[in-house]
């Protein structure tokens, strides 16, 4: 994660309607990350690996 864009998240986790949030969406976040790391890695578009998943 970019440098500010972690310093955002280290400081408005602070906030408790922002910590619940985050902690309700934090796995479908990485997920994400996780697909999209291994997208860029395999030079795959999102239609190859929709295909890719039985998504499309």
């Amino acid at each position: 994660m970019e440098n500010r864009l972690k310093h955002y998240f280290d400081t408005q986790k602070g906030v408790p309607e922002f910590a619940k949030a985050w902690k309700e969406t934090e796995v479908s976040y990485q997920a994400a990350n996780i697909l999209l790391r291994i997208r860029e890695e395999k030079q795959l578009t999102q239609s190859e690996l929709a295909t890719l998943t039985g998504k499309k």
